[in-house]
């Protein structure tokens, strides 16, 4: 209900009479989940100071009364814009604000040509600006994911060994994270070696590991619907003199943000002090711009750590610190944790072993 009232402030700003969110198979955004608890993957919620309204088809009524207080359950008819206006009629809903980047082309469509009697007023970030500040119930299920995480991590460790593919190890990897209590995978496993290590994305390969590869994984739990983010980068072998360098770098470049963050600080100033330590030990040329994204009910969200953002950062921010240095044809070093930010600092969520690996 505290999500709903903060809701409601923002829509009674923006002179609305409501506010339409949308969840199905085209918009799979978690922002219908946030304000009503509504796990399915079909369901439109009316909002407005006098009612909360979901509106939902005959898979999910049952469902949708469990998992929603607060609001009223209604089967829609096909199709639901027959129901949707009904409702707004009921409502007296004049002025309905959607959400720009929550609709696609052909549901706005659908629901502009068929609520003639509505005003749709876009707006944005309405419901993102909330989720970005986590509550402390929050925070504790990310710390819990990332436990999980970090067990399953710290436990794939033996199976490194020359030869065996990036593949079977993240199939083993994403099978002991599940085994210890993770519902799914946060995302796609990042798992690539020696040269593939520049990819910062890249998936698993049917490459085998050679004595002296880098090893990049980046991994997260999903747990009770939230994500956790973590990467680390580790030696097969024994570690060069550059590769000491190289990593060592991006330790201190990531050590130096998580000194600077805390409420209040700027996320430009934050990235580019980062981003500068870098190019000052000769990597310029192999490193970004940004430094990290919110993590939450998705992996990637407000806010977004970056050196052309005018973003100040504030308590309950919960982000990823990442910086890399990624060098064609060598390889590539990510070191990253999932933080909250808090008054006088920031707090680690994901306390993994920073030292270089070496296996």
């Amino acid at each position: 209900m505290k999500r709903i009232q903060l809701l409601l402030a923002k829509v009674k700003e923006k002179k609305l009479d409501g506010l339409l969110l949308v969840r199905n198979e085209k918009i799979m955004k978690e922002n219908v989940k946030y304000i009503s608890g509504f796990t399915g993957s079909t369901a439109y919620l009316v909002i407005t100071p006098e009612k909360r309204v979901l509106l939902t088809d005959d898979r999910y009524v049952d469902q949708a009364k469990e998992e929603c207080p607060g609001f009223e359950i209604i089967r829609h008819e096909r199709p639901y814009t027959k129901t949707l206006s009904k409702i707004l009629q009921e409502l007296n809903v004049i002025k309905l604000g959607y959400e720009v980047n929550g609709v696609t082309m052909d549901i706005y469509k659908i629901i502009n040509e068929s609520l003639a009697e509505v005003e749709l007023i876009e707006t944005e970030n309405l419901v993102e600006s909330l989720r970005a500040i986590k509550e402390a119930g929050e925070i504790k299920v990310i710390k819990h994911a990332a436990r999980i995480a970090g067990e399953a991590f710290e436990y794939i460790l033996d199976y490194f060994k020359p030869g065996v593919s990036e593949k079977d190890l993240a199939l083993e990897f994403e099978f002991n994270m599940r085994k210890r209590g993770a519902d799914n995978l946060a995302f796609d496993l990042i798992l690539v070696s020696g040269c593939r290590t520049t990819h910062q994305h890249g998936t698993p390969s049917e490459k085998k590991l050679n004595k002296g590869d880098f090893v990049v994984m980046d991994f997260g739990a999903l747990y009770q619907g939230y994500c956790c983010d973590i990467t680390r980068t580790f030696v097969i072998g024994k570690a060069t003199a550059k590769q000491k360098h190289v990593y060592n770098t991006v330790k201190k470049a990531q050590q130096l943000a998580l000194d600077l963050l805390k409420a209040g600080a700027k996320s430009q100033d934050v990235c580019k002090k980062s981003r500068m330590l870098i190019e000052d030990a000769g990597y310029g040329d192999y490193t970004g711009y940004g430094l990290g994204h919110g993590v939450g009910l998705e992996i990637h969200e407000e806010p977004y750590l970056r050196a052309n953002s005018e973003l100040i950062l504030k308590s309950g921010h919960v982000v990823t610190v990442e910086p890399g240095i990624y060098i064609p044809g060598w390889g590539g070093v990510r070191i990253e944790d999932t933080i909250v930010i808090e008054e006088n600092g920031c707090r680690i969520l994901t306390p993994l072993s920073k030292e270089l690996i070496e296996i």
